[in-house]
């Protein structure tokens, strides 16, 4: 093996260690950016429309958006919370 030859092998193992080193640190991140992805590519066509309801106000339609997304996201997880906190109740009373 040339010394060339094993400049290549060398360098491509410690490229290999480094991309496994940074994809061990945003592993925790993927989904999350993938579920962002997923919802800006969903409600990008209704900002659109609701843009130009507002007269081409973004700025309000994108926190009119922001906010109705929010609340899809949080009015189930405390109804689903709310109803988890009654059956720990009615289980307890038993």
């Amino acid at each position: 093996m040339t010394r060339e030859q094993a400049f290549v092998v060398c360098f491509f193992g410690l490229l290999l260690v480094v991309l496994y080193q940074i994809g061990v640190i945003f592993r925790p991140f993927i989904l999350p950016v993938l579920w962002a992805m997923i919802l800006a590519r969903l409600a990008f066509p209704l900002h659109r429309r609701l843009t130009a309801r507002l007269g081409g106000r973004e700025g309000l339609s994108a926190g009119l958006l922001t906010l109705g997304l929010l609340l899809l996201g949080v009015v189930p997880v405390l109804y689903l919370t709310f109803l988890l906190v009654q059956e720990t109740a009615a289980a307890y009373a038993q």
